[in-house]
């Protein structure tokens, strides 16, 4: 799941509707993420870990690589 393009939301209203959505469930997924993707950071988060869900989320901190143009 992804927002911050043009979504006016945060990890934590997410995981909260998330939350809502699968509380009468017994099909969770195993792993959900959460992707920030509009800086050169990106960084996920993970509501639902062995298919336990958690608000407490750490994110998880990835550096965008920057394309090749092909340059040598």
């Amino acid at each position: 799941m992804e927002w911050h393009d043009i979504a006016l939301s945060n990890q934590v209203v997410i995981a909260e509707a998330l939350q809502a959505a699968l509380i009468d469930r017994d099909d969770w997924p195993d792993y959900v993420f959460l992707a920030v993707t509009s800086s050169d950071q990106w960084h996920f988060f993970q509501p639902v870990i062995g298919g336990q869900f958690s608000i407490d989320m750490e994110y998880i901190e990835i550096e965008r690589q920057k394309p090749d143009n092909g340059s040598r």
